[in-house]
């Protein structure tokens, strides 16, 4: 037992690494203390608090400086107590190993050119995350401190640092940003007078005007993306709503109408009947029951061939091909793959299947051939016209729901994402319907409620009934229980099974009743085995930031 243990957790190492390996944590607070300095540097303190809910070796810290600018001189504390780094480019890793425990590490750096100076003010402009950041910080704090005192103060927080400023009377700025998701931009900028930084380099230009552009700008996209909101609730939600109604009514339309086609079906349920054979028992349980593609409804329409005359069985595992003038193309396409691809010699033996779907090189072409057994079954259902095609409604309906796209998209735009969830299931379910809504036709429903009132009432069925059935009926009965894949049917099978041993001994007539050996469990189990063999074949370093000056970071554990 132990030794599985081990062997399991290897293969989810392996398999998953990042599954075996991952750490449960959180960033429930972070501050962040930006001392400025004259020289045009920053001093920068950040104190990450993690709540670790799993083992774990230490966290980690991406720090991209923007062009221009360099982080030197990374340190981390615990407490005081200095804690080991290992730095891979923009990487920080800071080893602090534990286990479902609250850890507050200290961040000690400088950053190099933090501040641009200008003719009229001195800007500090810094992403300390960008949409690279993978991991949410639950609440965020980012403190700007000028070298001195100061008086001529301006700033602008972006993306999710909007409107989250606020100054003090010494020139602090402080960004109170709270929830900051993963995966968002959150620069921060301010300026302060020049004198402020008489060491730093001086630029030309001014950068006042600018901020107030920005700010203008900014607050301009924020008025008409209010407005726009507003605009798109009040045509939006109108037609999201109506187009709602819209489909409820159809589905209700729907619904009534099948019942009342089922209402005008008339069936018999006095006494026991197998339908008549109008098409051929794959169609039939594929049309009936829509479990035609399954491993069960590939070993009944083998047994169809056999009922036709078309394959003998030899034996429990062997069959014998005996014409290939069939009915349908997908009856040609069943035996050339049983009795050419896989069989020899016009035979075909389980254990064949066995071998050559093991054999990977055969993967293609069985796949291949039972996709166009599958289309012929589906061929030969269409050319019954036993659907309701309702070409116009449908391509008004796929219209319809197309055009609901746009009104998705805006939704999206102006943040209305709980509008846009519901008008994307509609738009789902208007395009289902549109697609797949072929309503039986008055004939298909007569076949449909035939074969459901002789599924049900088969499993009831007693032995003296099934001995006065002809030997097609029971060749049909057999076979279509089988395709059903119904393991209720298990006490008819062994119960029917037997008699016919009997009768054909008594007589020693086999005859067609070749299915006497039929074994739907072995056979089903073969064809499982055989689709299971063959199902897998179906199937440098640089920073881009997002941050200002191609800067940013993020953070995470390990």
């Amino acid at each position: 037992m132990k030794r599985t243990m081990i062997l399991f957790l290897f293969l989810v190492a392996v398999l998953f690494p990042t599954a075996a390996f991952a750490v449960d944590f959180e960033i429930s607070d972070v501050m962040i203390t930006v001392d400025l300095q004259p020289s045009g540097d920053a001093v920068v303190i950040e104190k990450h608090t993690y709540v670790f809910d799993s083992k774990f070796k230490g966290i980690i810290r991406t720090l991209i400086a923007k062009k221009g600018s360099a982080i030197a001189d990374f340190k981390a504390y615990e407490n005081g107590e200095t804690l080991e780094v290992e730095q891979n480019k923009g990487e920080y890793k800071v080893f602090r190993s534990g286990n479902d425990e609250t850890v507050v590490v200290e961040m000690h750096y400088e950053i190099v050119n933090a501040v641009q100076k200008y003719d009229d003010g001195a800007e500090f402009y810094w992403p300390f995350f960008d949409n690279r950041n993978e991991t949410d910080y639950k609440n965020m704090t980012i403190e700007v401190f000028p070298p001195s005192p100061a008086n001529d103060v301006q700033y602008l927080g972006y993306d999710v640092a909007y409107k989250k400023g606020s100054l003090d009377l010494e020139g602090m700025v402080t960004f109170a940003m709270g929830y900051v998701p993963s995966g968002e931009n959150g620069d921060v900028r301010v300026v302060y007078e020049s004198e402020l930084f008489p060491d730093a380099t001086a630029l030309k230009g001014t950068i006042r005007d600018e901020l107030i552009a920005e700010e203008t700008k900014m607050a301009d996209k924020e008025a008409a993306f209010i407005v726009g909101r507003a605009n798109t609730a009040n045509y939006g939600f109108p037609l999201m709503a109506g187009f709602g109604v819209f489909l409820l009514g159809l589905i209700g339309w729907g619904t009534i109408s099948s019942r009342r086609k089922k209402s005008n079906v008339k069936v018999r349920e006095a006494e026991f009947s197998v339908p008549a054979g109008e098409m051929s028992m794959p169609a039939t349980i594929h049309y009936t029951t829509g479990n035609g593609f399954s491993p069960e409804a590939t070993s009944a329409a083998l047994l169809d061939l056999v009922r036709k005359g078309y394959v003998k069985q030899l034996s429990d595992d062997e069959f014998e091909c005996i014409s290939r003038d069939v009915d349908y193309p997908h009856e040609e396409r069943l035996i050339k793959l049983l009795f050419g691809y896989i069989g020899k010699d016009e035979i075909f033996k389980i254990k064949d299947l066995e071998v050559y779907t093991k054999n990977k090189k055969n993967h293609a072409s069985y796949n291949a051939a039972l996709l166009k057994w599958r289309e012929g079954i589906t061929e030969e259902i269409k050319s019954k016209e036993l659907y309701e095609q309702k070409v116009g409604l449908r391509w008004i309906i796929a219209l319809l729901s197309t055009a609901m796209i746009v009104v998705t998209i805006q939704f999206g735009i102006y943040d209305l994402f709980m509008y846009m969830a519901i008008t994307i299931v509609l738009m789902i379910i208007g395009l289902s319907f549109a697609i797949f809504y072929k309503p039986r036709n008055k004939e298909g429903y007569r076949i449909f409620q035939e074969w459901h009132q002789f599924k049900k009432a088969f499993r009831d069925l007693d032995l003296d009934e099934w001995k006065r059935l002809s030997t097609d009926d029971k060749f049909r009965s057999y076979t279509y229980a089988i395709g059903c894949g119904d393991k209720s049917f298990g006490k008819q099978f062994t119960e029917f099974a037997e008699a016919e041993t009997r009768t054909n001994r008594e007589s020693s007539n086999f005859g067609n009743m070749s299915f006497i050996y039929f074994n739907p469990i072995m056979m089903t189990s073969s064809f499982v085995s055989a689709n299971t063999n063959t199902a897998a074949s179906d199937s440098s370093s640089s920073y881009s930031g997002g941050g200002t000056g191609g800067g940013g970071g993020g953070s995470g554990a390990f």
